[in-house]
């Protein structure tokens, strides 16, 4: 089995592979339908940033998310939300980034 978010310098080792996983997650949750629509999605990277994300890492998630079917990606780098910040589309202020 490849994991591809393990790697030692970065969150992604494997484009393809993540974008694949991503898919099927998104499938699994949307269920295959004749009509379905695109979904807005949030990646939250969990990994260590210890000098912060570089801009290819944050285009790789967005891109990602977009290859997978996503019709809108935001990227939000701080501490998890709870799920009526994720509903409601307004996180924290003062607290993290959001993309």
């Amino acid at each position: 089995m490849v994991n591809p978010f393990a790697h030692p310098r970065t969150l992604v080792s494997d484009f393809t592979v993540a974008e694949q996983l991503l898919k099927y997650q998104l499938l699994r949750v949307l269920k295959p339908r004749f009509w379905r629509p695109s979904p807005c999605v949030v990646m939250h990277p969990m990994g260590k940033a210890d000098g912060g994300y570089t801009q290819v890492e944050r285009r790789a998630f967005r891109e990602m998310a977009l290859g997978a079917g996503a019709s809108q990606v935001f990227l939000w780098i701080g501490r998890p939300l709870t799920d009526a910040e994720l509903l409601a589309r307004k996180p924290p202020s003062g607290e993290g980034e959001w993309e």
